[in-house]
């Protein structure tokens, strides 16, 4: 499975290059990511992202382009807007407008491709709750992002009742992070988080080693506070998805990977510390949970992992998420998973039926640009 990314309303230029997909010669997924498009003139606080997706021309091209990748032959995991509880996108913290956006896209793309077609997932993904609800967040809808998220404070009533859980008034670490943005078990066929390893503290500047149950802490829950980071008392694994969950739903760690700073945005681009190094950060974090057979065994309904393979100026640092492109780290990375590859169910070769642009919808998909935004994640399926 690999992850493109693509954005809607839908414009020419700049489709998922399913080309190089095609390339691979497999049965491999797309794991297709879909954004309401963002815009530099939306407000910190309004809803325009969503605004924006009002007319049903929208979510009919999103249909069109989804059914020609069916009719091609490709099966698709579909994740919409993910990371839906965090502060940084136009499209976060709105949970009624969210859900809203969710089941419609839900109900346009099973109207036309019926789910015993079998070609079909549609994945919900947050972010994981740690830190949560994220203050300081560019796009929170709040009057003062600085100032507590109160109802006096907020600028949607009905958005904030819905976050505020425990009804104490206050949206804080108190508050369940996921369920106010849970579409309902019936629009939900795989669920996701987003889990990653910047530091011991906020704001991530230094390299240092994970601590022991890091990882753990982030999925399950845990103590109350990790360096200044308040750690979420929900269990997603158990909620979501483990044996003892009312829903029981398959699940994969949608995003994940350990960041080594490498210097500071600036300008200068001051050089920071290596600390432990790259190699032995990041494999101190992969060893917590991707080839560690104690927890794959512990979590038999967690069904993949997909890596964020990736380098990119973020908060004040630029950071390498990447653990395949250096050659030292990549040899490691095989080794270690060497000893859990029994686990892992490797792609298959097929054949895969050409379509027209026509049937993929009314762009067309090209190679990567800098406006497509897109990364491309490596997934690994459980036996």
């Amino acid at each position: 499975m690999f992850q493109m990314a693509v954005e809607i309303p839908l414009v020419s230029g700049e489709l998922p290059p399913v080309e190089l997909l095609d390339a691979t010669n497999t049965d491999a997924i797309l794991y297709m990511t879909v954004f309401p498009r963002a815009n530099p003139i939306f407000s910190a606080t309004g809803y325009e992202a969503y605004e924006q997706l009002a007319p049903q021309g929208v979510i009919d091209e999103l249909v069109e382009l989804v059914e020609g990748y069916v009719k091609g032959g490709r099966k698709l995991m579909i994740r919409i807007a993910s990371e839906m509880n965090g502060g940084w996108n136009a499209y976060s913290q709105r949970p009624i407008h969210f859900i809203a956006l969710w089941r419609r896209i839900v109900d346009a793309i099973r109207a036309r491709i019926p789910a015993s077609n079998g070609s079909i997932a549609f994945l919900w993904s947050p972010n994981s709750g740690n830190g949560y609800p994220f203050p300081r967040g560019a796009y929170s809808p709040y009057k003062d992002s600085q100032a507590p998220f109160t109802a006096a404070n907020a600028v949607h009533a009905d958005d904030f009742k819905l976050m505020d859980t425990n009804s104490d008034g206050v949206v804080d670490s108190e508050d369940d992070p996921y369920s106010p943005y849970w579409p309902g078990p019936e629009y939900v066929d795989w669920v996701g988080l987003s889990l990653y390893y910047f530091g011991l503290s906020f704001p991530w500047l230094r390299n240092q080693l994970p601590t022991t149950h890091y990882f753990l802490d982030q999925l399950e829950g845990g103590s109350t506070r990790r360096g200044n980071i308040t750690v979420s008392s929900v269990n997603f694994y158990d909620t979501y998805s483990g044996p003892t969950s009312a829903f029981k739903k398959p699940m994969i760690i949608s995003e994940t990977a350990a960041a080594f700073h490498i210097s500071m945005i600036g300008p200068p681009r001051t050089a920071l510390d290596a600390g432990p190094g790259s190699l032995a950060l990041k494999q101190a974090y992969w060893r917590q949970y991707i080839t560690n057979s104690s927890f794959l065994l512990a979590h038999p309904a967690l069904k993949g992992i997909c890596l964020f393979e990736w380098e990119k100026d973020e908060e004040e640092t630029f950071r390498d998420y990447r653990s395949t492109w250096s050659p030292d780290i990549l040899a490691a990375f095989k080794a270690d998973f060497q000893k859990v590859a029994a686990s892992f169910i490797q792609g298959k070769k097929a054949s895969l039926v050409t379509y027209t642009n026509a049937e993929a919808g009314s762009a067309k998909p090209t190679a990567l640009s800098a406006a497509f935004a897109m990364y491309i994640l490596f997934q690994v399926l459980f036996v």
